[in-house]
């Protein structure tokens, strides 16, 4: 499989009200704790929200994974130089909880997003 690499756009198994959502690779990290940082924007979502004003969030704009969660996650590269949206306000709050022993998602993308959607609704 291609390495990731910032500006790709990748298909994964969505749930099935999601079907046109896509993943776009924003930033690729090396990190000497974690290994191979994969940063992530997902759009096209419909994950239920009681916090949100339509009820639902459409998208997450950072999400920090290990490469290899990632790429047990992602079926197909559909383009390699996708606009890569604003992210670096989620980047720059992962670093600082990084420093305090934060890490990165190593679940399934599917998982990842059921476990937000459950925590969004508590």
């Amino acid at each position: 499989m291609q390495p990731f690499a910032p500006g790709q756009v990748w298909t994964y198994a969505t749930r099935p009200n999601e079907t046109a959502s896509r993943i776009i690779v924003c930033r690729v990290d090396d990190d000497p704790r974690l290994g191979e940082v994969v940063h992530i924007h997902v759009g096209g979502l419909r994950l239920a929200s009681k916090h949100a004003p339509r009820g639902f969030v459409d998208h997450i704009g950072h999400l920090p994974f290990a490469s290899a969660a990632l790429r047990a996650s992602v079926d197909e590269l559909e383009s390699s130089d996708a606009w890569v949206p604003e992210y670096e306000h989620g980047y720059r709050e992962w670093l600082s909880a990084r420093e305090r022993g934060a890490g990165v998602w190593t679940k399934s993308l599917a998982e990842v997003l059921a476990a937000m959607e459950s925590a969004m609704n508590e």
